[in-house]
């Protein structure tokens, strides 16, 4: 069994637009998020059950981590 990747986090910026424009943005990026999810929510909810997950490697909102960034 290959190591499990650690997770990638993806931002973009967009532009300011015109209301109607980001209602279609929005509308696509739910639609996205949907596809997403349908294609790999079962593995990101067998992983969270997985006794092998290690938590130190999640995502943490603590003001003291510092980060690459």
């Amino acid at each position: 069994m290959s190591p499990r990747k650690a997770p990638t986090i993806v931002s973009f910026a967009i532009p300011a637009i015109e209301p109607r424009q980001a209602e279609v943005l929005m509308d696509l990026l739910e639609q996205l998020q949907a596809a997403l999810w349908q294609a790999y929510g079962d593995a990101i909810l067998a992983a969270k059950d997985d006794p092998r997950h290690d938590a130190a490697n999640e995502p943490t909102s603590d003001p003291d981590h510092s980060s690459s960034f």
